[in-house]
């Protein structure tokens, strides 16, 4: 088999050792500070199977990832709002405020006051994946939970919505981040 790189090695105050393959097939080790690189590399060698299929996996998905049509904060604005003004309208519910977010681990949320937040990354997914956020996040409006009542309400709006949730975490990680 072949040597395996660590691409990046993270030392914090950490008990355990994690593995993590990275979206881009970087291999990831969170370690603990006081760990012999010896027994680092050892554990390695132990799951190099693992590793490598789980590489290969990643590699794959960037593969099948469909082209990214890039737009601008602007842009991303125009499109969401369009996209839950059409919902509002579709279902009689009512914001108070909508705004971009540009986290990386958070597609969108919605607090008790009517305030929407929507990831503006979202905008160049495809159409359905923003509109399943835009769901998820109006239904808030109405059961500030994630109870099966919740997810009831989103399922009659999009009844597919487990395969938009299944991509955004697939393939989600690799929509490109604001650099500027």
């Amino acid at each position: 088999m072949p040597k395996i790189k660590i691409d990046k090695l993270i030392v914090s105050k950490r008990r355990s050792i994690a593995l993590e393959i990275a979206p881009d097939a970087a291999l990831i080790v969170r370690a603990p500070r006081r760990i012999p690189h010896a027994y680092i590399q050892t554990l390695i060698w132990k799951k190099q199977a693992w590793i490598l299929k789980m590489q290969q996996q990643a590699r794959l998905r960037l593969q099948n990832l469909p082209a990214l049509k890039f737009v601008s904060q602007k842009e991303a604005f125009q499109k969401i709002k369009g996209r839950v003004d059409w919902y509002c309208s579709l279902t009689g519910l009512k914001y108070r405020k909508l705004s971009l977010s540009k986290v990386r681990r958070r597609w969108g949320s919605c607090n008790s006051k009517g305030d929407l937040r929507i990831n503006w990354r979202l905008a160049m997914a495809s159409g359905v994946v923003l509109d399943y956020v835009i769901v998820h996040e109006l239904m808030h409006l109405v059961e500030q939970n994630h109870s099966k009542r919740f997810w009831n309400k989103v399922s009659a709006l999009m009844p597919d919505y487990k395969q938009q949730r299944k991509w955004l975490r697939e393939n989600g990680p690799r929509l490109p981040f604001l650099t500027s």
